[in-house]
């Protein structure tokens, strides 16, 4: 029997690029409030990001021990982004900061935090250290945080009406709203204060999605149209991974951008590998797995993950999930939902996007 999953709003969050579209969410995972949950914390995606590094002028060896530290945590930090409650992820946040710090010297540090402050936005008005540093009273606190949480429920209003230039319009009246009423509560000093832990301005238009180092496929009993592989087998390729369970109609719409893909890249250094990872009792039936891929053409290597361990390792959390690999096993690019819902256009970029990668 098809099931109509719930269909989750798009999402306007300004660092992470991210189009967050129609899609199932796993019942065993709550619904993240605005940006989905595969959108990496701002603090770890600012320090990935090429566009940071070149402001704060790290020179290549700093560039080396950066990489070194981010590929070890990224893989701990797929898995700890799912799971409930903050304390594995913070963890990580807190091992990557000290680390960091270790590699930049203290004016690159001083800009960094500068960029994460911007980059948090209003909400770090509430962080401890920024409270003790302003001074901020316990009367001042209680109005920000009335005056940030008033602001993000009107904004997430707004966003339920879809993407669209009166859409981004609103919000943007709304969020001068929001600073004007801060500016109230807050002293000149405290202003000042403010303006200088978020330093210079910064584009974060540049901050785009990746590189980060994708954790490996996890062993299976089961693989479909494969032997079986490991992702350190296709490097020098690039790999299109997508999260998918064969009764979920969302996952279905997307097929026919995954065939034509696979026609499209073919004869290139391209792999499609689809993760069939069950959401029902039957889903577990590997024989109708197989009877669904083949009736759908979906003739590529298929990967069972009955027991879920590839999802969780990539700490996923909705069906359908697509990301796209680069040649060195960083993770450049990615999609949650249906790629073309409501006249987005994912399946043309995600083509794009692997089209790039292959002049890389």
């Amino acid at each position: 029997m098809m099931r109509t999953c719930k269909f989750a709003s798009a999402a306007i969050v300004v660092t992470s690029l991210l189009l967050h579209t129609g899609g199932c969410y796993a019942a065993e995972v709550a619904q993240p409030t605005g940006a989905a949950a595969a959108i990496p914390h701002k603090y770890f995606s600012l320090i990935h990001s090429p566009a940071v590094h070149k402001d704060l002028r790290l020179t290549l060896a700093q560039e080396d021990k950066l990489r070194t530290l981010t590929d070890r945590l990224d893989v701990l930090y797929f898995p700890a982004q799912s799971q409930s409650g903050k304390q594995a992820l913070m963890a990580l946040i807190a091992e990557a900061q000290t680390g960091v710090a270790e590699i930049l010297d203290a004016n690159q540090l001083e800009r960094l935090n500068q960029i994460a402050c911007r980059a948090q936005g209003t909400s770090a008005l509430l962080r401890d250290d920024v409270i003790q540093k302003l001074a901020l009273l316990p009367g001042q606190v209680d109005k920000i945080r009335g005056i940030i949480t008033d602001i993000e429920s009107q904004s997430k209003e707004i966003q339920q009406k879809g993407a669209s230039a009166e859409t981004q319009k609103e919000l943007e009246d709304l969020r001068q709203q929001e600073m004007k009423k801060l500016t109230i509560v807050l002293s000149r000093e405290q202003q000042q204060g403010w303006l200088q832990l978020a330093g210079n301005d910064f584009d974060f238009s540049q901050v785009t999605q990746g590189p980060f180092k994708v954790p490996e496929f996890q062993e299976a009993t089961t693989w479909i149209n494969s032997n079986g592989m490991k992702l350190s087998d296709l490097r020098g390729r690039v790999v299109v991974v997508h999260f998918y369970c064969f009764g979920c109609i969302n996952c279905i719409h997307n097929f026919p951008s995954y065939r034509k893909w696979l026609d499209h890249f073919e004869g290139q250094d391209v792999t499609i590998v689809g993760i069939h990872s069950p959401e029902t009792q039957a889903e577990h039936n590997i024989t109708a797995i197989r009877q669904r891929a083949a009736s759908e053409k979906l003739n590529f290597p298929i990967l069972v993950d009955s027991d879920m361990k590839t999802w969780k390792a990539w700490g996923n959390t909705m069906w359908p999930s697509v990301y796209v690999i680069d040649k060195k096993g960083y993770l450049r690019s990615w999609w949650q939902g249906e790629l073309n819902w409501q006249g987005a256009n994912g399946e043309e970029q995600m083509r794009q996007k692997i089209e790039a990668l292959l002049k890389e």
